[in-house]
């Protein structure tokens, strides 16, 4: 049996397992994504606890300020990060966190 590509992405089809970078940036989705191999694993939206965000705000600050006038950067979250195999290109991209 083949599975078609749904034509709207505004809620994407979980069943369909093939969503590139690309896809997810058309998406009008409340909740928090993944794609794993171009499958949609939603994640749990809850508010990080205090002392969470006591330990990564140290943590960003320390390395932030290690990195300040080199080129590397660092970034809190949330912020997509992508997993390129063979191509930048974002219908490329299948692995996303």
């Amino acid at each position: 049996m083949e599975i078609k590509k749904p034509d709207n992405v505004n809620e994407p089809d979980l069943e369909y397992g093939n969503y590139s970078y690309a896809d997810y940036l058309e998406w009008q989705m409340e909740e928090v994504v993944e794609l794993i191999k171009g499958r949609i694993f939603k994640k749990a939206a809850t508010a990080p606890k205090r002392i969470h965000q006591k330990v990564s705000g140290e943590f960003f600050l320390r390395i932030g300020n290690f990195l300040k006038g080199e080129k590397c950067q660092v970034y809190s979250t949330p912020f997509d990060v992508r997993f390129p195999k063979t191509s930048k290109e974002n219908h490329q991209i299948h692995d996303m966190v």
